[in-house]
């Protein structure tokens, strides 16, 4: 697949246990898509990478914001602690 991914990815942990949990996050890889450039003038061609960039949000609020430009991958994982009594948690992965 050539495409840029667009659009987020939504998930919502219900609090609806009396004891305290741990939500874990594993690695999610991401980088940029490469593509052929035909160079001009001085600048040679090649492969080249588009930039990507990578946000994380709990309950609406901005926790994680990553961004991969070239060939080397960028990485997000994490473990949130979930509080019982709290309320549930909505992660957003865009």
């Amino acid at each position: 697949n050539t495409e840029t991914p667009n659009g987020t990815v939504t998930v919502t942990i219900s609090d609806d246990h009396n004891f305290d949990r741990q939500i874990i996050i594993p690695p999610i890889i991401f980088n940029g898509i490469a593509y052929s450039d035909p160079g001009s003038g001085n600048n040679p061609g090649g492969t080249r990478y588009t930039g990507y960039g990578f946000e994380v949000r709990k309950n609406g609020v901005l926790i994680a914001s990553r961004e991969t430009k070239g060939a080397i991958p960028g990485s997000y994982s994490a473990v949130i602690d979930m509080p019982s009594g709290r309320g549930s948690v909505t992660l957003e992965f865009k």
